[in-house]
């Protein structure tokens, strides 16, 4: 053999091997599964509201609560920060505390998912997680409570549909039973 034919040979070879070895190629979201939700150093790239302390009532007539109500009336995104990860997501990310609270529990307005959007309420020590929802009937959703004084809330969006989002995070309830 030539010294060209050996030359050409060896390059030849060192392709396919890197060809075999090589990942598939993935174009957009609809290939990948969301990132896990509160999770990726969620509490670093959260925004963070703190609401007013959780406490009961000193007299309770009338029905029994269980909550305080916190209004807050504000687009999710005014408070959250978005994030976009590498697999062709996005994340939305907001810590909810209020001092005191057993739980926190939140009643989003206004929600428009785009497909295969997901929101999640996490525990901040990762031990409850509350979703996915997908779906808001008439643009409403209650999430179920979580345990402890903070709450984490989070959407996962395709990073292509991120704008198509919208939802007026409505109201937080600080649990104290």
């Amino acid at each position: 053999m030539t010294r060209w034919n050996t030359g050409a040979l060896t390059l030849v070879g060192s392709l396919l091997i890197c060809a075999c070895q090589t990942q598939p190629v993935h174009y957009g979201p609809a290939s990948y599964d969301p990132p896990a939700p509160c999770a990726a150093g969620f509490e670093q790239r959260a925004g963070l509201l703190n609401l007013p302390p959780t406490s009961p009532p000193r007299n309770q007539s009338g029905p029994v609560r269980i909550a305080n109500t916190i209004s807050y009336d504000h687009r999710l995104g005014a408070s959250a920060q978005w994030t976009d990860f590498d697999n062709g997501w996005s994340s939305l990310a907001l810590r909810l505390k209020s001092v005191g609270a057993q739980s926190i529990s939140a009643h989003l307005s206004d929600v428009r998912l785009p497909e295969k959007s997901q929101i999640w309420l996490c525990s901040a020590d990762g031990r409850s997680q509350q979703g996915p929802y997908r779906d808001a009937m008439d643009g409403q959703l209650w999430t179920s409570p979580v345990p402890g004084a903070e709450g984490w809330l989070e959407v996962l969006v395709p990073s292509n549909e991120r704008d198509q989002f919208k939802a007026t995070l409505y109201e937080i309830f600080g649990g104290y039973h």
